[in-house]
């Protein structure tokens, strides 16, 4: 759907933006907007935007302790930044503007998945910042955005923020299904994982922001995540207990995987194999499981 239309139709539903919205998420986190230049759009309405996009991977992902978020508008790219400000928030920027509500959502889904992927832990034991699997949580957080826009294309059908805007529902379906057409990641499915990486896994490893690249992988792992949305848990359990400073990308996932519960194992294990050299021998590469052998480099 074009965004010109988009904006003018926009305009005529959010006048009744005083409307009582819908029950705030229960597990989203703690969400302030900072009142700058949005374009058309208003603070409130953007939080009511986000407060649902955050609920996507809230309601799947348990919390150890309460979050707080400020939103503001980015100069350039979103992101999110390592460092918390006085108040404790994390500082996430978003270059949406105006009532563009899928490109919010998006984005905002993005940059969520960062901070419940532990981002700020990516570090070495002395602290300092380890960057050559980062690629990998970008490909997560590419996958989380897409889940994101597809899950509130359902839910804002019977439960959108506010009764009014039950029309924009199948927006967010739309600027999923426009990413996901494209090109790049046309023919990404799991089972080519192996040889992709193979290929572009060096390339990754020196700049985590190839974009095409982890779209690719990302359009790739989505059909996993939507076959089980519960996995998304795991995603707390990313980075931690050093990580990312494992020599080998096998040695990151493996950790990942020893660090999840149970009821996750199998999941990372799949992910793990689907990027797995297949016929090469590794005696270096970690066992993920009983019956599990990935070679990755």
């Amino acid at each position: 759907m074009h965004y010109a239309f988009q904006s003018l139709v926009l305009l005529l539903l959010a006048g009744a933006v005083g409307c009582a919205p819908a029950a705030e998420p229960t597990n989203a986190p703690a969400i302030r907007i900072v009142a700058s230049d949005w374009g058309r759009a208003q603070p409130d309405e953007i939080e009511a935007v986000v407060r649902s996009a955050a609920a996507v991977l809230g309601d799947l992902v348990e919390r150890r302790a309460p979050l707080a978020i400020v939103v503001q508008p980015a100069a350039e790219h979103p992101e999110v930044e390592y460092e918390k400000n006085a108040r404790g928030e994390y500082v996430m920027a978003l270059s949406a503007r105006d009532r563009r509500w899928a490109q919010f959502a998006y984005q905002f889904g993005h940059e969520w998945c960062h901070i419940l992927a532990n981002f700020d832990h990516r570090v070495s034991a002395n602290g300092e910042p380890l960057n050559q699997y980062q690629w990998f949580e970008e490909v997560l957080c590419e996958t989380a955005a897409l889940f994101t826009l597809r899950t509130l294309a359902s839910r804002w059908q019977s439960a959108p923020p506010y009764p009014h805007w039950k029309n924009y529902a199948p927006w967010f379906a739309d600027y999923a299904d426009a990413m996901l057409a494209a090109d790049h990641r046309s023919h990404a499915q799991l089972q080519v994982l192996s040889s992709w990486y193979a290929e572009n896994g060096e390339v990754l490893a020196r700049d985590p922001y190839e974009r095409r690249r982890n779209d690719f992988c990302a359009a790739a792992l989505l059909p996993l995540f939507e076959s089980d949305a519960s996995q998304w848990n795991a995603l707390r359990y990313l980075n931690l207990e050093h990580a990312a400073a494992e020599p080998t990308f096998a040695g990151y996932l493996a950790r990942w995987q020893a660090t999840v519960p149970e009821k996750h194992r199998h999941f990372v294990a799949t992910i793990a194999a689907a990027f797995a050299r297949k016929n090469v021998a590794d005696e270096a590469a970690p066992q993920l499981s009983s019956t599990t052998h990935v070679s990755l480099q």
